[in-house]
């Protein structure tokens, strides 16, 4: 019986045995199961908010050096320093993840791409982008992600009285392949790591269900919670990474296998992300080779000076030298005349400051240093002439090298005033220094602001003028004193904004300056020929002044060509001016453009001979058919005839005609008919006329 009941006992118990076992097993399996979907789950949502999170990161990142590019661009845009820009973008695309950067104007014409020669120099922007990018605004901030690059476009705004005006935009991108690499490695561990972690799961309830089956629930319980915690342990860190901390703690995993491995993957990452994160703020804030502060955080201190009302002094210093050393000695004694150059700086600072006043010194430009002292104007007037007194020469790898500096000072205190305003003033009074013979530092004046302010005011009203056509013409007269008739016109350009008459001599040195010259001379060009064809009977010769920038170029003559070809004109009924001062630079190349012309029947003038550079080269050398000689030197004729007669028998000699410009008495009339010369043009002869006047005009001999 006894027997029986332990047969029974036992069968009952094993049969119990089996049936705990059976749901154990059972609800072990739908555990493991749904851990798996939870897992499968959590490992996809953690991969998204990690690449949403490095996607974020770098943008802003990006965003950070576009905004260090753009706020060094605005004065060297406005200016056309093209080799600043250069300068500027250079170090940028120094970094092996930059793909590319365009700086353009507000047309969206590229101004410089960091190349020497800048080939698509004043080409659309969009035949350089990738076709997704073409469609984007040129002119607001974006910013794209593709292929772990980002593509940043972003306005550059220049200030004026407080306002920003549209300049133009850079765009340009950075490429992360190290980031890239990390994420695809990431991806490919949480792909193999989840069908192992579950694997390793069922293996481990399978075991211990041998073991003892009636625990399997209890098991696969603390099983689970124990690899649901290090999973919701990374998901954690993954939301400390998305707000841009890559110091966070990763909790260790005191276990072998793929979830310890998938933590030290992750934290390797991170180490990655923080030491990408700290060389973009070292290169956004600081001078890669002196290891001082850039102008980006320059312009950062002023702000909190400013938002402090605190009072101070910007010096900015600018090293002449610097430029000739660079070329004579090459980048490596360059550089490290600059480094040695700042240290002399900074010792010079720290001997006349004294130890309760703050002082900080930037590298805001090549070869330019930038030191704010919140001292009064005297002081910081002292400690200007000693900087420019206490060194002059440097000793670098056995060469002595010149250290010659100008200065700029401006003192600012708690009045209203940008920091951008604060560092234009200081340029200003740079600039001023090394304009003047008598001293090397300069203390800003209100002046200068003044002058600045009428440049932008004419600027402004020299681009109004292009964009609306406000320009018109006149045409003076040049009469032959032998038959007494007209031989030929000179068209002058005249411009009228808001009833206000602007004179050549003022707009035309500022759009050659904005290099914006061109569009005005295709606008003259344009006009005389329409003039031309409009009157068929008309058969004077039209004279065009010329710009040195412009004659030399291939483009422009294909261009001059094409106008007179589409108006039918013939290239002889066009005379050329170009005058004497715009070729001093670059007197060869010139020539070669003058013959260009010249071949295709245009006649040449060289205008203005006797203002200044007059040299018998360019009578001997330039293809020349006639010389205006200048006003100044017929209204000095009273004077010295005897200088103007020598002048005169000098062309004669070099069989070439006269024209002799600024006729405006009758006594300066006499003396060049006595003087031989027949070509005169002037007021006392005719001013300038509009078109339908000037055509109609008969010159009358006076009695």
């Amino acid at each position: 019986m006894k027997n029986r009941k332990f047969g029974l006992s036992l069968q009952y118990g094993g049969i119990l045995f089996l049936l705990l076992s059976l749901i154990g097993f059972s609800l072990s399996y739908l555990h493991s199961k749904q851990q798996a979907i939870e897992n499968e789950k959590l490992s996809k949502a953690f991969d998204l908010l990690l690449e949403e999170s490095l996607q974020t990161q770098l943008e802003q990142n990006a965003r950070l050096i576009a905004q260090n590019l753009v706020s060094q661009l605005p004065n060297a845009i406005a200016y056309a320093h093209y080799s600043k820009i250069k300068k500027i973008i250079s170090k940028n695309l120094n970094l092996e993840q930059t793909s590319y950067i365009y700086i353009y104007d507000k047309e969206g014409n590229i101004l410089h791409d960091g190349s020497s020669l800048v080939k698509p120099f004043n080409q659309s922007i969009n035949l350089y982008l990738p076709d997704f990018l073409k469609k984007q605004k040129h002119f607001k901030l974006s910013s794209i992600l593709k292929d772990n690059s980002v593509h940043i476009a972003m306005p550059i705004y220049g200030d004026y009285q407080g306002e920003k005006l549209l300049l133009g935009g850079v765009r340009f991108s950075i490429h992360f392949p190290l980031i890239e690499q990390g994420i695809e490695r990431f991806n490919e561990t949480m792909d193999n790591n989840q069908s192992k972690i579950i694997a390793q799961f069922r293996k481990e309830n399978l075991t211990l269900f041998f073991i003892f089956a009636l625990l399997s629930i209890v098991v696969s319980v603390l099983i689970g919670r124990r690899m649901s915690k290090p999973i919701v342990s990374l998901s954690l860190a993954t939301k400390q990474i998305e707000q841009g901390n890559y110091k966070v703690k990763i909790d260790k995993i005191n276990q072998r296998g793929e979830l310890a491995d998938l933590s030290v993957s992750l934290e390797n990452m991170c180490c990655s992300l923080d030491s990408q994160v700290e060389k973009i703020k070292f290169f956004a804030f600081l001078d890669e080779l002196t290891k001082l502060p850039n102008r980006k955080l320059l312009v950062q201190d002023l702000n909190a000076l400013i938002k402090k009302k605190q009072q101070g002094c910007l010096l900015k210093i600018d090293i002449d030298s610097f430029g000739r050393i660079n070329k004579q000695y090459g980048n490596r004694v360059g550089d490290l005349f600059l480094i040695k150059a700042s240290q002399l700086f900074n010792r010079v600072c720290e001997v006349m400051i004294d130890s309760d006043i703050d002082y900080k010194m930037y590298r805001s430009g090549s070869d330019e240093f930038d030191i704010i002292v919140q001292c009064d104007v005297d002081s910081a007037s002292a400690l200007a002439d000693k900087l420019n007194q206490h060194y002059t020469d440097l000793y670098i790898n056995g060469y002595k090298l010149s250290l010659d500096i100008h200065l700029g000072i401006f003192s600012f205190s708690d009045k209203d005033i940008s920091s951008s305003q604060i560092i234009t003033c200081a340029e200003l009074a740079l600039k001023e220094a090394k304009l003047s013979t008598q001293t090397k530092v300069c203390l800003f004046q209100t002046e200068l602001m003044d002058s600045v302010n009428n440049k932008s005011q004419l600027l402004e009203s020299l681009y109004t003028a292009i964009d609306q056509s406000l320009f018109f013409l006149n045409y003076q007269p040049i009469v032959c004193l032998d038959n007494q008739s007209v031989i030929t016109y000179e068209a002058l350009i005249r411009l009228k904004v808001d009833d206000k008459f602007i004179s050549p001599a003022d707009f035309i040195p500022l759009a050659e300056e904005m290099h914006c010259i061109d569009q005005i001379t295709y606008f003259v060009i344009e006009k005389v020929c329409q003039d031309l064809a409009s009157c068929k009977s008309f058969d004077k010769r039209v004279s065009i002044n010329i710009s040195g920038q412009l004659i030399d170029r291939s483009d422009f003559y294909l261009r001059v060509i094409s106008i007179l070809e589409h108006y039918k004109i013939d290239c002889t009924r066009i005379a050329l001016e170009v005058t004497e001062t715009s070729m001093v630079k670059s007197f060869e190349q010139a020539i070669e453009g003058i013959i260009r012309f010249k071949k295709a029947g245009f006649m040449i003038y060289l205008d203005d001979f006797g203002s200044g550079y007059s040299s018998l080269s360019y009578l001997q050398k330039l293809p020349i058919d006639v010389v205006k000689l200048d006003k100044d030197l017929v209204q000095g004729v009273l004077e010295n005839s005897r200088y103007f007669d020598s002048i005169v028998a000098l062309c004669y000699a070099l069989d070439l005609r006269i024209i002799i410009e600024g006729v405006e008495t009758a006594e300066q009339l006499a003396l060049c008919r006595k003087s031989g010369c027949g070509m005169i043009q002037g007021y006392h002869l005719s001013k300038p006329l509009l078109w339908q006047d000037a055509r109609q005009w008969v010159y009358i001999p006076e009695s």
